[in-house]
């Protein structure tokens, strides 16, 4: 009678046991469940930023690049572009990277109509400006040497939001010197502080243009990609529309259609050619920056060979081929 009593204390012992682990492993699984939703969902939500401020385990192993490099180097030599080229390349999972030329400076042209608009963002986060105020267009902003927004001529009604997407998807002068007035304006100068948000290396002409390495210039694309100075929402907006950009004859020339980039171009007349983004690989996003001292169209395919190029690195499977 007591070791029939001993067995069922420890029957029921048991079975409170087994009931409190079933608990313990259900709510285990359950918030499991529910940090890889939540995981998932702010990937969905900002898909263009980096994995590593959504979540803490790393998206890729590490990978030497030095064998990348080495094709840069033999490109350049085989086409004379030696002194001619600057490259940066990083690759973004685990901050690697490789470079030749990276520090050497050129003029940004319209590279930097990017950290423009991004000035125009952190100033309406603080409540200084708005992406739906709406302005006419005035005669000394119509330009027609990059985009089509000066055919709508003086008095055009064009909100801010909408001449930031025609500067970043279009590269449009016109729309660049709407919004430069706008920061201009707001920051109570007549030469706006555009790069102060990010610890790049740059310098000045004495007319006041800013000359720029394709290392520091791809800083500001990592300040996007990191969320480092504007919120998530805003950082992913303009990393979105840095992916509808229509130039699609540099970077993207020998890629594939449907690889997604968040990159801009620089024009400066034919002296400097440019194109740097962030390339959506699965599990191997990075950033390419080459700046070419060369004419067009020459210049957009120098440019378009190298992105292949790294692109095959990555994503070893492509079939595609360079126009070398």
């Amino acid at each position: 009678m007591y070791q029939k009593k001993i067995l069922r204390n420890w029957r029921l012992k048991a079975l409170v046991i087994a009931i409190v682990l079933a608990g313990f492993g259900a709510g285990v699984l359950v918030s499991n469940y529910l940090d890889n939703k939540r995981s998932t969902d702010l990937q969905n939500q900002y898909n263009l930023l980096s994995r590593r401020i959504l979540i803490d385990n790393p998206n890729d192993v590490l990978i030497d690049f030095r064998s990348l490099q080495n094709e840069y180097r033999a490109y350049l030599q085989r086409n004379n572009l030696d002194d001619k080229v600057s490259i940066y390349f990083e690759y973004l999972p685990t901050g690697s990277s490789i470079g030749i030329h990276e520090s050497k400076e050129s003029l940004g042209a319209s590279l930097l109509k990017l950290p423009l608009a991004i000035s125009f963002y952190k100033l309406v986060e603080e409540g200084k400006l708005s992406l739906d105020t709406t302005v006419p267009l005035k005669k000394e902003w119509l330009n027609s040497s990059y985009g089509s927004l000066y055919q709508k001529g003086e008095g055009y009604q064009i909100s801010y939001r909408e001449a930031i997407k025609y500067a970043l998807e279009q590269s449009d002068n016109t729309a660049a010197l709407t919004i430069f007035d706008a920061v201009s304006t707001a920051q109570g100068t007549k030469t706006p502080n555009v790069m102060g948000f990010v610890d790049a290396n740059y310098a000045t002409t004495p007319s006041e243009e800013i000359l720029i390495g394709v290392q520091s210039y791809t800083s500001i694309l990592k300040c996007l990609y990191f969320s480092c100075y504007l919120n998530r929402d805003d950082s992913q907006d303009v990393l979105r529309q840095l992916t509808h950009s229509e130039a699609d004859n540099r970077l993207t020339l020998y890629t594939p259609s449907d690889l997604k980039v968040a990159h801009k171009i620089g024009t400066y007349q034919t002296l400097n050619q440019s194109d740097c983004g962030i390339f959506y690989v699965p599990k191997r996003n990075y950033a390419l920056c080459v700046m070419v001292q060369e004419e067009d169209p020459a210049a957009s395919r120098v440019i378009g060979d190298l992105s292949l190029m790294t692109y095959q690195y990555l994503a070893p499977d492509t079939d595609s081929t360079a126009g070398e």
